[in-house]
């Protein structure tokens, strides 16, 4: 987990492109601590046991475009802050959109990926930091503006590591800060280039947690 964290934020630090993405992760923390603040006194510290599930939208970039990708997660977490489980992750505007004027040719991308979740988080008070790390695979092709599929699908292979901040959890509701950068490696030619689809992403996540189990007494 460690390297995986450094990994990340060498990364972004790199990273000088992509200024909405930025403008948007400004906008998610915001709400982000907005709803931690809103939590108060009702807040609990942001470690228990039990199993978790939630939705996140993330701010990434895609082929040099900007991306709007919606995640689901479920899993476990234990009473040491170790997290697992599993991730599917859908690009929602099909990027990138090429000046083509209106043309019905004009080409946009369909990305999917999933895998396993591995994660771990460091209760520091009532806040959390820590890092995750999802593992799996994904496909991309090309398809019109008339939504008739241009290509056959690429898969490649998808490590997407992110460090993350996690506000007080209000009763059995939890939300979740996180900066990661997606890296991908090609694995099948299906006539869409996967190669650049890695990039740096800022998400707000929002869930339940411990459906099943019950909190870390202190």
């Amino acid at each position: 987990m460690p390297i995986a964290c450094w990994t990340v934020a060498a990364s972004l630090t790199r990273e000088k492109r992509a200024p909405v993405v930025t403008r948007v992760a400004a906008t998610l923390s915001v709400i982000g601590l907005i709803v931690g603040h809103v939590s108060g006194a009702r807040a609990e510290p942001a470690t228990g046991e039990g199993a978790f599930a939630s939705a996140e939208v993330q701010a990434t970039r895609v082929n040099e475009g900007f991306g709007a990708v919606l995640g689901l997660h479920a899993g476990w977490e234990t009473r040491a802050g170790y997290r697992l489980g599993g991730s599917f992750y859908d690009l929602l505007n099909g990027t990138p959109l090429p000046e083509q004027g209106s043309s019905p040719r004009t080409l946009r991308t369909k990305m999917h990926y999933g895998g396993a979740l591995l994660g771990k988080n460091f209760p520091i008070g009532p806040v959390g930091l820590g890092c995750d790390v999802l593992l799996g695979v994904g496909d991309v092709s090309s398809y019109t503006g008339a939504k008739n599929q241009d290509s056959g699908a690429s898969l490649y292979l998808v490590a997407y590591p992110a460090l993350t901040f996690r506000p007080p959890d209000l009763r059995h509701f939890r939300t979740q800060l996180a900066a990661g950068y997606r890296f991908t490696i090609p694995v099948r030619d299906g006539g869409t280039d996967s190669a650049p689809l890695g990039g740096p992403a800022v998400s707000l996540t929002i869930g339940v947690a411990r459906l099943w189990g019950r909190s870390s007494s202190r």
